[in-house]
């Protein structure tokens, strides 16, 4: 039950130096054009992360180097962070940055990577974190939690697609 929470396969990694690599993979029915669909409405589909509420302007089949703001929330807390759209591969996936207003020194500056590739029935879809947590201070077990937690939300809300194109829940072997 517990692994379902992080997809088919996951990796988590928090170096002594801060560095991030989290990735989690989800075997999809729907095939890879139908969720290329709700995929390239980048704005809504980036907000199924659960700290990403918003992306201004609210972007389509963007381009590289498009920048926008991704307003990031808990609870009562928001905050907006810069990013900018690094590869868009129409029908494979996308790679974006999440920074800091306040530069690449602080607030954990990451980069996402969203990719989808063919699988005999369905599509495989991995989501990929890698960035530098900037808060050294904090233990890393509470950050590994809380990198898992997001993760898990994430993966929760990715499931969503399935529902949304009438496929069920299918996991690969």
């Amino acid at each position: 039950m517990l692994d379902s929470l992080f997809g088919d396969s996951h990796f988590f990694e928090l170096r002594d130096d801060g560095r991030v690599r989290l990735r989690v993979t989800l075997s999809l029915s729907a095939p890879r054009d139908e969720v290329w669909e709700h995929m390239r409405h980048f704005g809504t589909f980036v907000t199924r992360d659960p700290l990403h509420q918003e992306v201004i302007p609210n972007l389509t089949d963007a381009k590289p180097g498009t920048p926008f703001i991704l307003r990031h929330g808990w609870g009562p807390f928001r905050v907006d962070r810069a990013g900018r759209i690094l590869e868009w591969t129409d029908g494979r996936g996308y790679t974006f940055s999440d920074i800091s207003l306040r530069g690449m020194t602080t607030g954990f500056p990451h980069v996402l990577v969203y990719r989808l590739e063919d699988r005999d029935e369905g599509s495989i879809l991995s989501v990929e974190v890698r960035g530098k947590w900037t808060l050294s201070w904090v233990p890393r077990l509470l950050v590994l939690g809380w990198l898992r937690g997001v993760m898990a939300g994430m993966v929760i809300q990715l499931r969503q697609p399935r529902a949304a194109l009438g496929r069920g829940d299918r996991r690969s072997s």
